[in-house]
């Protein structure tokens, strides 16, 4: 099972919103080809009146952060969203920082699934998820697609593209001519930036501290008696 929740972050969790997508093992592997295609099917029956979709994923390598995600992404863009659309933003949260709401939903079908004390058919998880969500069934509803093949056809292994992929918390998928060409941003780069900036500005500090030399007696005294002596600190912004 995977959940696809639509809207924006303010929005209440119900079923004309949240999205299950349902089969079992005989059906299908929970790898990135089932998830994409999972995507794919909630993009196509989403019409979103905006000119960016944003989405929001864990970073989990064999589902959702992957090449095969990137191309149906990027077919998606190019051949079957509406027109209107410009782009897409695949946002991946800081790990630890993940907690989205297709987690909330798993959460609260859990509390659901431990009330009760049998569980025979599958019909029965299917009744359980049904409170919370749309259910879409694989073969009756949507099918998986090979986005596997397809994409070693057309694009590059993640490895040799021109940044490192594990690292970007950000793609930007845009249209240009009759391509869709991919932008990445890494989060921490500007993080790590202003840390190494404070590091460097408080190393001087403390070097200019130790290197001051000591005032002579006479000259202390004389400071001493001076009138409206103030001392002021400076303070680093």
């Amino acid at each position: 099972m995977t959940s696809v929740v639509t809207g924006t972050s303010t929005d209440k969790l119900r079923p004309k919103n949240v999205f299950s997508y349902l089969w079992t093992e005989i059906d299908a592997r929970k790898d990135s080809n089932t998830i994409a295609s999972a995507l794919q099917h909630a993009l196509k029956n989403f019409d979103p009146s905006k000119e960016t979709v944003r989405l929001f994923a864990d970073g989990c390598g064999g589902q959702n952060k992957n090449a095969n995600m990137m191309a149906m992404l990027a077919y998606w863009l190019l051949e079957e969203s509406p027109k209107h659309i410009k782009q897409i933003e695949l946002i991946f949260p800081i790990v630890g920082h993940s907690f989205i709401p297709p987690d909330r939903i798993f959460g609260l079908i859990g509390k659901d699934i431990k009330k009760m004390p049998v569980i025979v058919e599958i019909s029965d998880y299917d009744d359980l998820i049904r409170k919370h969500s749309t259910i879409w069934k694989i073969g009756i509803d949507w099918d998986v697609f090979d986005w596997r093949t397809q994409a070693k056809q057309v694009i590059k292994l993640p490895s040799s593209w021109h940044f490192e992929f594990n690292k970007a918390k950000r793609f930007i998928f845009y249209r240009k001519d009759k391509n869709v060409l991919v932008k990445e941003y890494i989060e921490v780069r500007l993080l790590t930036i202003i840390k190494y900036y404070f590091l460097v500005e408080l190393i001087n500090f403390l070097a200019k501290l130790t290197s001051a030399e000591p005032e002579s007696t006479d000259s202390a005294k004389n400071t001493e008696e001076k009138e409206n002596h103030k001392t002021y600190i400076d303070e680093c912004e």
